[in-house]
């Protein structure tokens, strides 16, 4: 029986960062850790709040997708198979000529749309409000007026409010806009869903009128599942306005800063009420201290964290992001989750790549607690292709001749952080061009037999 056996090295581009190849097959995976400490806050749902709290009661509003309006600018896509666009659908099909089918899994019982297509234009959606099946003279959608020339082959739908069901069970308002583009000379439309729906309310803060907005998680009509939901808190013009796409948003988090006042977050609702009613800040009175993210690399790289997300290792309501090399938070242990990190020889714009599965810091009052990255490491995992997906696969070195070997490379980094998507910046806007890893397989005698950069997929 004929065997070759082969070795496997990756390079990867990474300007100094100070990556180190390992040999072939030898170096375990590393894994992070994870641990925390609980927060206590007030209780709301007996109404014993302490004097100083603030309340924000709160409204539900549809959004219309106007052109100056507040929106997600968040969009997903779906894909499903046809032959299970169940009644709905058929019934428009009867009816529309040009019909193209629009999916999305999250809208329960109203999965399957239609989108009415004629001469490379959107022209109708068809969305089954009442998810009955069945259709009905109000469920044909005219898009929205916002781009009345269509120059650049883009339509809007939103739908009026429907009800969805919660995770627990309770039906709630809720409605969703369909983005469509046609791109260049293709027919085919390219459908995207959002969110067209908040929750705000407005209080007074420190002597200013402050407005909150719940945004929801996708499309499950929820405003209030932390970790997944994000909110904002603005003032000043944007308290009292509605015209006011450029808020930013945070992860939504039971424990907030607002203003470098740190305060815990609460969003009660009565049992069966579905969306909360009212959002409650208590402020946090736990000692504060810092965390200071570093990279380290080679003599002379010049980096920076450019952003990352924290959240409590075992409270998981509770997330913070951070941008720059400092941030003070409350006392406490918390997980490094993700981020980005810019680095370069001239200076630290040149690339960046991002992190997962960052290591546990714990913030003492009144110290800085300092974390280093970077110094990555490279593992390979090679197997029989075959052998993927079952549950014991081992690792192997040597192959059959004509055998397909699956490669799952790991860069980890001095403290357990997982590396991915290395990019060097563009001068303009900051864009960044994403830089694939080279794979380069040599047989027993050092002759190379593969060299190319790898592809996504």
């Amino acid at each position: 029986m004929e065997r070759n056996l082969f070795r496997v090295v990756f390079a990867a581009s990474l300007a100094g960062i100070g990556l180190l190849l390992s040999p072939a097959f030898d170096i375990p995976p590393l894994v992070a850790a994870a641990a925390a400490a609980d927060r206590a806050v007030v209780g709301a749902e007996s109404g014993e709040l302490p004097a100083d709290a603030i309340v924000f009661p709160l409204k539900y509003r549809g959004l219309g997708g106007a052109k100056n309006e507040l929106r997600y600018n968040s969009y997903w896509g779906f894909g499903g198979s046809e032959s299970n666009a169940g009644a709905f659908a058929k019934a428009v099909k009867r009816k529309v000529k040009t019909a193209s089918l629009v999916y999305n899994p999250e809208l329960k019982g109203a999965e399957w749309s239609v989108l009415e297509v004629r001469d490379g234009k959107a022209v109708a959606l068809y969305f089954d409000l009442n998810a009955d099946g069945a259709l009905a003279d109000n469920e044909r959608i005219a898009p929205t007026t916002n781009n009345p020339d269509n120059k650049d082959r883009q339509w809007e739908f939103v739908t009026p409010d429907f009800m969805v069901k919660t995770a627990s069970g309770v039906k709630v308002p809720y409605r969703v806009l369909l983005r469509v583009n046609f791109y260049g000379s293709n027919n085919e439309p390219n459908c995207m869903w959002s969110p067209a729906c908040l929750l705000e309310g407005t209080a007074t803060v420190a002597g200013q009128t402050v407005r909150l907005i719940l945004f929801a998680n996708g499309f499950s009509g929820e405003f209030n599942h932390f970790g997944q939901a994000s909110y904002a808190l603005v003032s000043g013009k944007q308290a009292g306005i509605q015209s006011d796409q450029n808020i930013s948003r945070e992860t939504l988090s039971s424990l907030i800063n607002y203003q470098g006042q740190f305060y815990h977050l609460q969003l009660p609702a009565a049992k069966g009420s579905g969306h909360p009613v009212r959002a409650i800040l208590t402020k946090d009175t736990t000692p504060t201290g810092d965390v200071a993210v570093h990279l380290a690399g080679d003599t002379g790289l010049k980096s920076r964290l450019a952003s990352a997300r924290l959240r409590g290792a075992r409270d998981d309501t509770v997330h913070f992001g951070i941008t720059g090399g400092q941030a003070t938070l409350p006392e406490g242990q918390y997980k490094l989750d993700q981020g980005t990190l810019e680095y370069g020889r001239q200076n630290p714009g040149e690339w960046e790549v991002g992190f997962t599965e960052g290591p546990e810091i714990a913030i003492r009052p009144q110290t800085v607690a300092s974390v280093g990255l970077g110094k990555p490491v490279l593992v390979i995992r090679a197997i029989n292709e075959k052998n993927r997906y079952d549950r014991d696969t081992k690792e192997e070195s040597v192959y059959r001749k004509g055998a397909t070997v699956y490669f799952s490379p790991k860069i980890s980094g001095k403290n357990n952080e997982v590396y991915n998507r290395f990019a060097t910046k563009g001068s303009t806007a900051g864009n960044a061009e994403a830089k694939p890893p080279r794979i380069r397989i040599v047989n027993a005698a050092g002759k190379e037999m593969v060299a190319k950069a790898m592809e996504y997929g």
